[in-house]
């Protein structure tokens, strides 16, 4: 049988931490073996997380591809810093992120816009401009991409866009690609509040309440002024419609 060292040494490298600590509670007998395993486990799960958020983050900052990254699509990374990059919030992002792409593309939504939110350098051109390009070479390759997903979050992060920042990535990011973006504030506003184009009064309503709670100065649990103005906007461009 030809042992494969280089294998070997890859494992080794990977998994180093968990092998150490679990060494090193083989000293307190069996118990101890099995505790310093799991303690072993817990801190390479924790160590490869701040090792993946830290390329995540110089990845924003220098552009190019993710090759080893776990991204669900080309580009999904900065969708989600574009997001992050209108929203001013990253909870926030991942949560629209979450809902646009969750059920067709999985992916690790916030540590995607966590990292990004953490990136030294958030400029929304910068980043249309290498998702534009991660998105030319993908269709290049015949590759599917979701566009209209793409550009979902983004008209939907960018709802309630403050006009003195200048222009709104979704129509930089449009005109890179030559590609027509329909907007829709009314849809864009249900999306807001987690709901589908045309949700009843009362799905608007408990939607509303929930968010709001969430969210207010005074009372919420993750207060945000930005993001309870945000909805609160969105609860009357669907109240004024009906």
């Amino acid at each position: 049988m030809i042992i494969d060292t280089a294998l070997i040494i890859d494992f080794l490298k990977r998994h180093l931490i968990c092998i150490l600590i679990t060494l090193a509670g083989v000293a307190a007998g069996p118990w101890g073996l099995a505790a310093g395993f799991a303690a072993g486990v817990f801190t390479e799960i924790i160590v490869h997380r701040i090792q993946e958020e830290r390329k995540i983050r110089k990845q924003v900052e220098n552009g190019g591809n993710l090759s080893d990254c776990s991204e669900p699509f080309p580009g999904a990374l900065y969708a989600c810093a574009l997001a992050v990059y209108s929203l001013g919030e990253s909870s926030v992002a991942a949560r629209e992120a979450e809902v646009i792409f969750g059920k067709k593309y999985k992916a690790d939504w916030n540590t995607f816009c966590r990292s990004a939110a953490e990136s030294t350098l958030l400029n929304g051109d910068l980043i249309s401009e290498y998702l534009a390009s991660a998105l030319l070479k993908a269709m290049g390759k015949k590759q599917a991409v979701p566009l209209a997903e793409i550009f979902k979050l983004l008209q939907v992060s960018e709802f309630n866009w403050d006009e003195k920042r200048g222009e709104k990535p979704s129509v930089y990011l449009a005109q890179l690609l030559n590609y027509r973006c329909d907007s829709d504030e009314l849809a864009d506003a249900y999306s807001v509040l987690g709901l589908k184009n045309g949700a009843s009064v009362a799905e608007v309503k408990k939607a509303h309440r929930k968010l709001a709670a969430l969210y207010h100065p005074d009372t919420g649990t993750e207060k945000n002024d930005t993001e309870f103005i945000r909805v609160q906007k969105a609860y009357e461009k669907i109240m004024d419609a009906q």
